[in-house]
This record gives C-alpha cells, sequence and structure tokens, in this order.
C-alpha cells in the first residue's frame, strides 16, 4: 500500500482577492511562500521518494519547496491543473453572475458535463479524464518505485476530483471535499485495490 500526500498549493493574492484562477499562471504571495515553507518543514522526516505537481508556479514552487529537504526534483504535470474556468478565469468570485450575464444560471445548473461559458472550460468530467491519466501513469509506475511516501501538489478542484477517484467516488462526489491553502490529505492507495483516506485537509503546521 503506498501512502500519498496531496497538498494544496500555498495562498496566492488572487486567493486573497476571492478571484477565479483556473488556468491562470498565477505566483505564490509572502503568505503562501511561508505556508510552502511550513508544509516542507512538516513533511521533512516524511520518507519523500517522488514529488509530483502540477506544471503551474503557484503549485510548482510549493513542491519545490517541499522537495528541496529530499534533494528531490520536482516532476511537473500538466494533467494536474486546476479546472478551467472559461470567462471566468481572473474575474472576482462575487461578480460571477454579472459576468455571465444570460449564462449566469450556470453554477446553480451544472452537472458533471456542464461547462463554464467560454473557451477552453472545462466540466467536472474533463477534469475527471485528466486525473485518470494521471493515475492510470503512477499506477503504471508503481512497480518499479521504492518504498516512500509520493507527494502530489495540486489546486483545489484537480486535488478534490483526485481524491474522489482514488476513492473509488462518482465525479459528483468531488464537492463534498475541501482543500485550504498547503493542507495535507493523506490517502493509503492499492493500484487496483483498496484504498483508505488516512487524513483530510490537516492544517494544523500552518498555526499561527
Amino acid at each position: 500500500m503506498r501512502r500519498l500526500i496531496l497538498v494544496r498549493h500555498g495562498e496566492t493574492d488572487f486567493n486573497v482577492a476571492r478571484r477565479f484562477q483556473g488556468h491562470l499562471d498565477t505566483r505564490l504571495n509572502e503568505v503562501g511562500e511561508a505556508q510552502a515553507r511550513a508544509a516542507a518543514s512538516r513533511l521533512a522526516s516524511e520518507p519523500v521518494i517522488l514529488c509530483i505537481s502540477s506544471d503551474l508556479q503557484r503549485c510548482a514552487a510549493t513542491a519545490r519547496a517541499i522537495a528541496e529537504p529530499h534533494h528531490l526534483e520536482v516532476e511537473l504535470d500538466p494533467d494536474l491543473r486546476e479546472s478551467h474556468l472559461g470567462d471566468l478565469q481572473g474575474r472576482y468570485i462575487d461578480d460571477w453572475g454579472s459576468i455571465l450575464g444570460d449564462d449566469s444560471e450556470w453554477v446553480a445548473r451544472r452537472t458533471v458535463r456542464s461547462r463554464p461559458p467560454g473557451q477552453g472550460g472545462e466540466s467536472a468530467l474533463d477534469v475527471r479524464r485528466r486525473i485518470r491519466r494521471f493515475v492510470r501513469r503512477l499506477a503504471e509506475r508503481e512497480p518499479t518505485l521504492p518504498d516512500g511516501t509520493i507527494v502530489i501538489v495540486g489546486h483545489g478542484g484537480s486535488l478534490c476530483a483526485l481524491t474522489a477517484y482514488l476513492l473509488g467516488f462518482p465525479p459528483a462526489a468531488a464537492t463534498a471535499f475541501r482543500f485550504n491553502n498547503c493542507s495535507l490529505t493523506t490517502i493509503n492507495w492499492t493500484p487496483g485495490g483498496r484504498t483508505l483516506l488516512m487524513g483530510h485537509n490537516e492544517i494544523s503546521h500552518l498555526a499561527g
């Protein structure tokens, strides 16, 4: 059984301002950088053998901080990116109704197949497909990897989808999970077998 630790990226200015990020390549702010260092300190004694991250810089910077004490290079994987939010990207969350106009009911009526309006917008199923590809690649590597923990750094949306997929839940169940910035979620994973959620959204290392 493989121990996976899922980490959401540290805080960005977009998080503070409550703006949609999606595929926008935003950077960690000073708080986010401190959160990444705190997560790295918390995981320094963990036997980490692999650190995989979304290729967006807010995740990559978080992952590099975590990987450094273990002398590991971060592997970047675009399949771990946040959901693409179409026309909502870069806009304020509180303004979504006025932004979407006639499509303002999208949030209320959306299903796992619904996409936000605008070019590139992804549905929950689109994100699930990306996550499934990622997990299948990881499962293929699993027999060749040494003992130890795998750290996966992603976004709120992609980690929700990943958690639901690993636990065998349907795509709609992804909304049941929550990931705070630089929180830790621990999953004991057996490819094709039993998978256990051992801890979710742990933030004790961020106290103060």
